[in-house]
């Protein structure tokens, strides 16, 4: 799809009504400056785009995904939700299914007991877990057979991985945060900015939401390591949702940016990483997680503290969430900062 005709707000909204949602995020979150971190970086302007303040289960981006995931569950008359997830998504699915009265299982690699952070609430919110192997292979594999045998035992099953609203949920559930972003900046008096997030769906919705609508966007996408990003298949998300919802246009490889110049092991700290969650968190009283928010933060600092972007543009942090797995890494996250 080729096509450069963009079409209105009106018009975008009207398309993404037609789309089954079941409402669980708290929305719009809130759009705040960092006067404090700005300062510190003597950089430019910086907002912060909450959405670790989504509300359930302690917030995150995942929240935006669930209502449409959720939605095409309950459309399709199921009654287990099978994820293959440990994390922060696992966690947030969980509640989802809590909220909707869904039954959910979450394949899970081998788990360290006492379960905390991600597991513990999971375990909260009712999610059966089912261990597999170690390998994102391995959970997908182990969680197609449980819905098999779910099946067979009766039941209908939603293997969430194995449907196509896995991943047009993310993009177009951020389609929507685009629509809810540009209002927020069009009352501070703001047009032009640059947006920095880890990489993945989220990025695809936001920065196609700016090209249908014709907005002076810049969107950055800070890779943290995700098994995803080696096969980089943003383009094809967008060209699924695009052509699903009849959208004007997509979002070809070249038009993505996605730096990886911040990747080191995945959900594991790196000194970046650190740095960033002990600046934000005591310049600004918000606290990033170390395998996603903490990461891209960094990617941002490092954007602006080594000139590589312009001063006099307004830039927006999209806070995904994630601060339960902040709390499996406390001794990385203080280590020497805080000691003497």
């Amino acid at each position: 799809m080729t096509s450069t005709t963009y079409k209105t707000q009106d018009a975008l909204a009207s398309v993404l009504k037609k789309v089954p949602r079941t409402p669980l995020a708290y929305l719009p979150t809130p759009l705040e400056e960092a006067n404090n971190l700005s300062k510190a970086l003597g950089g430019p302007k910086i907002l912060i785009k909450r959405d670790d303040l989504t509300g359930q289960a302690l917030g995150g981006n995942k929240m935006r995904h669930l209502e449409y995931r959720l939605a095409d569950a309950l459309r399709k008359g199921c009654d287990t939700y099978v994820y293959a997830d440990s994390k922060n998504a696992g966690r947030q699915t969980a509640c989802a299914c809590a909220k909707t009265g869904m039954k959910c299982i979450l394949v899970t690699p081998p788990l360290q007991r006492p379960y905390q952070g991600n597991m513990l609430l999971s375990v909260l919110f009712g999610a059966e877990l089912r261990e597999a192997g170690e390998s994102k292979e391995d959970g997908i594999s182990a969680a197609e057979q449980i819905g098999i045998e779910l099946a067979a035992a009766g039941h209908k099953p939603y293997v969430a991985q194995a449907e196509p609203m896995f991943h047009m949920s993310g993009v177009i559930s951020y389609l929507n945060a685009t629509l809810e972003l540009q209002k927020q900046l069009t009352d501070i008096g703001i047009t032009k900015v640059h947006i920095f997030l880890v990489n993945g769906h989220s990025q695809v919705g936001l920065q196609l939401g700016a090209k249908i609508l014709g907005l002076p966007w810049r969107v950055t996408g800070i890779g943290v390591g995700q098994d995803f990003e080696q096969d980089f298949p943003l383009t094809g998300w967008s060209e699924q949702v695009a052509s699903t919802l009849g959208l004007p246009t997509d979002l070809p490889a070249s038009e993505i940016e996605t730096t990886f110049d911040y990747v080191e092991t995945y959900s594991v700290p790196t000194k970046g990483s650190v740095e960033a969650i002990n600046l934000t968190a005591s310049t600004e009283g918000i606290v990033l997680d170390p395998a996603y928010s903490g990461k891209s933060m960094h990617g941002m600092i490092d954007y602006i503290t080594s000139g590589k972007i312009s001063p006099d543009v307004p830039v927006i942090f999209i806070h995904t969430g994630g601060i339960p797995k902040l709390f499996e890494h406390a001794d990385e996250v203080v280590y020497t900062t805080h000691t003497k």
